[in-house]
């Protein structure tokens, strides 16, 4: 199990039974009308996966005795890379994390309600959802993870949400060999 991994399944076991822990690497911050802040990674996405790019979402499923990992990243595209830099393949991003279910960001909103549907479940009835709810994280330039948070609460009324933010920082403070090494 490589350094990754092991945090992801470490969060896993601190998460409970039936619930959805979702991630989001942020966005950059606007500068100016066709200007942004250089873009700076939410620590916690970045611990979990190791990748630094904006529009990214690791979302983690704990349920029915099922443990599945989920990463969403910008599809590759050689063209836009002249604006926004450059951007991992779905291959690429499979090989840093070790995850093996890489999709596009737009399949995100998709998946993450069919996790959270309690009709036809593969993880049975979440009903746990884990943000991070750091006021700085942004989704996109007018969705924070607290805005988020309201409307999938408002529609699944089922469902309570936690802050993940102390869960990660509690693992990030206890150092493995390799961090130490590092």
């Amino acid at each position: 199990m490589n350094e990754l991994e092991r945090r992801r399944e470490n969060l896993f076991a601190m998460m409970k039974e039936n619930s959805v822990a979702v991630i989001f690497s942020g966005v950059s911050k606007i500068a100016s009308e066709d200007e942004t802040y250089p873009f700076v990674v939410n620590n916690s996405f970045f611990y979990l996966t190791g990748i630094t790019q904006e529009h990214s979402v690791l979302m983690m499923v704990k349920g029915l005795g099922e443990r599945k990992c989920y990463l969403f990243i910008d599809e590759y595209n050689e063209v836009k890379e002249k604006w926004t830099g450059r951007r991992l393949t779905f291959d690429e991003a499979e090989q840093l994390t070790g995850l093996a279910n890489v999709y596009s960001s737009d399949n995100f909103d998709n998946m993450l309600d069919l996790a959270l549907t309690n009709s036809n479940n593969q993880y049975g009835s979440i009903a746990t959802l884990y943000l991070d709810l750091s006021p700085e994280i942004k989704i996109s330039d007018a969705l924070s993870t607290t805005m988020l948070r309201d409307e999938l609460e408002a529609k699944y009324p089922q469902l309570s949400t936690l802050d993940v933010k102390p869960f990660i920082t509690s693992l990030r403070m206890v150092k493995s060999p390799y961090e130490i090494e590092q």
